[in-house]
């Protein structure tokens, strides 16, 4: 019998993270281990009704972390907004993969906007993300990362998106109707992408490690 093929998802009863353990299920090539700071939750009991191991882990707390990843092969990696900053919650996770002896790891990653703009735009969450890509390309453990666009479940999540009697209103502040956007329909090809860079980043000829891969589903203006 042929040992268990582990991947620990980060943000795993979230829009990433359960895209990426739904494809991973789908396929059969991994086992998902779901990575989440509360076991007893009902997204959490769901997971584990499919049969999904629900592990404790709190980005925060690294010493956590290393327990959690234990005997993982490979890792899925997602940061987000809170008490504790992107930054430091990326180095964490890379710290403890290394010292869990992870093989490989896919972060979910954006582009420096105060690089992009010169310093003019400063939002943490796209900075620290790319810190957090950086130290992961020094950090000696094959990697690759996965730039998103805007989600395109934002636009019927947070009511972005309004049937009329002719068709469909969109409604974003401070956003130019004619600017081409990229965005990325996360529960139908985050998954698909994070599945790919694991089942090839073994393969020295195909030379995903240490590579980032934009995830874009469209570029789109919001003007038919």
């Amino acid at each position: 019998m042929s040992a268990l093929r582990i991947v620990a998802v980060f943000s795993a009863t979230g829009l990433q993270g359960s895209a990426v353990i739904n494809r991973l299920l789908e396929d059969g090539s991994f086992t998902p281990r779901a990575i989440t700071r509360d076991t007893k939750s009902e997204a959490s009991l769901k997971l584990k009704e499919r049969g999904v191991e629900v592990v404790q882990g709190d980005s925060a707390d690294k010493a956590s972390l290393v327990s959690a990843l234990r005997r993982s092969e490979a890792v899925f990696a997602v940061t987000s907004p809170g008490a504790t900053s992107e930054l430091t919650q990326g180095k964490n996770i890379i710290d403890a993969a290394k010292e869990a002896d992870v093989k490989f790891l896919v972060f979910s990653s954006l582009p420096s906007l105060s690089k992009l703009s010169s310093g003019k735009y400063n939002i943490p969450s796209y900075d620290d993300k790319a810190e957090v890509e950086v130290y992961l390309k020094a950090s000696g453990l094959p990697n690759a990362s996965l730039l998103l666009g805007g989600f395109a479940e934002n636009f019927w999540k947070l009511n972005f998106l309004k049937k009329t009697s002719t068709g469909f209103n969109i409604t974003l502040p401070k956003y130019s109707p004619t600017a081409v956007s990229a965005f990325t329909w996360i529960g139908h090809d985050l998954g698909e992408a994070a599945l790919a860079v694991l089942k090839n980043y073994e393969d020295p000829s195909k030379e995903v490690s240490g590579k980032s891969y934009p995830v874009v589903t469209a570029q789109l203006t919001l003007r038919p």
